[in-house]
């Protein structure tokens, strides 16, 4: 283990999984400073006061006072945003499939810190970012109860807590109510929109518990000025009987953009065809409908008497009744429902016939008349190339999502997991043309399928990652006991994460049988899992040492890739010296001490392992290199 301040004082650039994030940070400090140098005092302390002055705002507003989202603990929130993660990846080269080719990945293990690990290199890299996260209901099991990196002394000493607020905190957080679950969102969606690129758009899906918590929260994140839409999303046409007053229909789609200045929404496929049977009038769309005529048992005027009435037919075409069965013009047509010699009844009555004629299609041919109803367009019913803002489609129904688990797994292993069809019509929308989608609260891995099964549409070459905590299994829940025994049969540890690798795997198998792997269409995924990095510990005579390190070459080499913030985890590998010397993009990672000559590299990035078991400072002395191309990572 070398000692990283030692490296700093002599010169050369260390860094790690946090790096970037605090680049950043100190790059919009500096500006600000640069910019506006009077907004800092002579404590080194924000003067709002100056800020006032400066813009020219005439109130100022505490922040106690105004518009906003409170809640128990979001200063804490602010500091979990902010707070550098001490995990780092993993290689899964067992579960991973097509680990070589693909450019998907699969992160098993807490969100945040994956996000964070993500943040280093995946900044302005993710065109959607679509999440489904746990709603916050009575029956909830929300399993993202954040604990501190930091004692609580040092949290004290730190940020200038008491003792009784962090214990509040800790014992709120975790907890159903509205502040714990806004305090495990507000620094996944602060993190979150750092990754998004300028013209990214990020779709939540919510319910009525959250939705407004979660509207505000995300105006806070995301500003309300890059508000895109809050969608009803029907995924029960029938409605939630179960439900006090009202059958519930829907629960809500939040989009929000980056920078809604420069993202753009795309629109679905029309099927012209589909348009060709509708026609407008002034109500609306309508297409021809059932006859008017009567059929089936209760058809003959005997059995509805009051249904045979004449209706007439002027030579313009429009139709009417009369009280007393007369024509009001002899030039007017009188038509009975007469079928084959028969007489029938009509299924509109003289009063229906007066109130809705104008939903009465009349046609005429050979000297005959028939009547048909005005089939009105329906919810769903017309299509549409504009996404409208009742989002509704037959395929997005609830059961469909659970019959689509069923279908891939024999069982229902899964609560209430997302349709298919509604995920894929997101990333329709907000990748037309391709990109990086990412849902950090994957569950089931909806995403992964939808992002599958779009590409084998379209041709399209999007990608996918996806984060799911290692959630174990609960036996107690409706199909808890049905998705330990599905993991048992099959050989899998019994995680949520267990259930969405294999969906991914199951519905790449399914589109693969078509042969459409050979066509480029990427079915694979790296799988990463995520653990503490090395510990480290000072002895007395100040020596730095490890005290638990890496498991393989290849962890080093991912874990150092994640924190040089410069290539991405689905970069092609080039071995230069087998565990030792890696050759990504135009850069160069450096895992052991290595025969390799490093100077003939002077044109190339070099990353070097802080972890290495051997003196750092020595080697790169003896080296000579030059130190703006080196960068030690930790």
């Amino acid at each position: 283990m070398n000692d990283r301040k030692a490296l700093d004082k002599a010169g050369f650039q260390t860094g790690d999984t946090h790096t970037a994030a605090e680049v950043r940070r100190a790059a919009i400090r500096e500006q600000l400073q640069s910019t506006l140098p009077s907004l800092v005092n002579g404590d080194g302390l924000l003067d709002a006061n100056a800020l006032r002055d400066t813009v020219g705002i005439e109130g100022f507003s505490p922040p106690t006072q105004g518009y906003g989202l409170n809640f128990a603990g979001k200063g804490l929130a602010r500091i979990k945003a902010d707070e550098p993660t001490t995990k780092e990846l993993r290689v899964d080269l067992e579960q991973s499939k097509h680990f070589d080719e693909t450019a998907n990945i699969i992160i098993r293990g807490d969100n945040l810190d994956a996000l964070k690990i993500l943040q280093q290199s995946y900044v302005g890299a993710v065109k959607m970012i679509y999440i489904d996260p746990p709603y916050n209901t009575p029956n909830a099991n929300f399993v993202y109860k954040d604990g501190f990196k930091e004692t609580e002394g040092k949290l004290i000493e730190k940020y200038g807590l008491d003792e009784e607020a962090i214990q509040f905190f800790e014992n709120m957080v975790g907890t159903l109510t509205h502040s714990g679950w806004l305090f495990a969102m507000y620094p996944r969606l602060r993190v979150a929109r750092e990754l998004l690129a300028d013209d990214g758009l990020l779709f939540v899906s919510i319910d009525d518990n959250e939705q407004a918590n979660l509207k505000i929260l995300c105006d806070e994140s995301f500003g309300t000025e890059n508000f895109v839409a809050a969608l009803p999303t029907v995924m029960n046409l029938k409605g939630n009987q179960d439900q006090f007053a009202f059958a519930g229909t829907h629960e809500y789609t939040l989009v929000y953009a980056k920078n809604a200045e420069v993202a753009t929404i795309a629109q679905f496929p029309i099927d012209e065809d589909a348009m060709d049977s509708w026609e407008q009038d002034e109500r609306g769309y309508f297409k021809k409908g059932a006859s008017l005529k009567g059929t089936g048992v209760n058809a003959p005027r005997s059995a509805r008497p009051d249904l045979f009435f004449p209706i007439f037919v002027t030579p313009q075409g429009a139709c009417y009744v009369t009280a007393d069965n007369l024509p009001r013009d002899k030039a007017d047509l009188e038509v009975l429902p007469i079928t084959r010699g028969s007489e029938v009844s009509w299924r509109w009555s003289k009063k229906k016939i007066q109130q809705d004629g104008g939903d009465i299609i009349v046609e005429s041919s050979n000297g005959s008349v028939a009547f048909y109803k005005k089939q009105r367009a329906a919810l769903g019913d017309l299509p549409s190339k504009k996404p409208k803002s009742l989002f509704y489609r037959p395929e997005y129904s609830s059961g469909n999502g659970t019959e689509r688990v069923k279908a891939l797994f024999g069982d229902r292993v899964f609560d209430n997991p997302k349709p298919v069809a509604l995920v894929k019509d997101f990333v329709r929308l907000a990748t037309p043309e391709g990109g990086l989608v990412l849902d950090f609260f994957a569950g089931s891995g909806t995403t992964a399928e939808a992002v599958m099964q779009l590409n084998h549409q379209d041709g399209g070459k999007r990608r996918f990652i996806l984060v799911q905590a290692d959630e174990v299994i609960g036996k107690k829940t409706s199909t808890g006991q049905a998705a330990v025994d599905f993991c048992e049969a099959n050989g899998l540890v019994p995680l949520i994460s267990s259930l969405c690798i294999e969906r991914a795997n199951r519905a790449g198998k399914e589109i693969r049988q078509g042969g459409f792997l050979d066509n480029g269409l990427d079915v694979g995924y790296k799988v990463f899992s995520l653990a503490d990095k090395p510990d480290v510990t000072e002895g007395d005579d100040g020596q730095i040492a490890l005290v638990s390190s890496r498991q393989s070459a290849l962890d080093v080499l991912y874990s150092m890739m994640a924190a040089s913030g410069e290539v991405l985890l689905t970069d092609p590998i080039v071995p230069e010296e087998v565990d030792k010397v890696y050759k990504v993009g135009a850069s160069y990672f450096v895992l052991d001490k290595c025969e390799m000559d490093l100077r003939e590299l002077s044109d190339s990035r070099v990353y070097i392992n802080g972890y290495a078991e051997f003196s750092l400072l020595d080697w790169l002395n003896a080296l000579g290199l030059d130190k703006e191309l080196v960068k030690i990572l930790y």
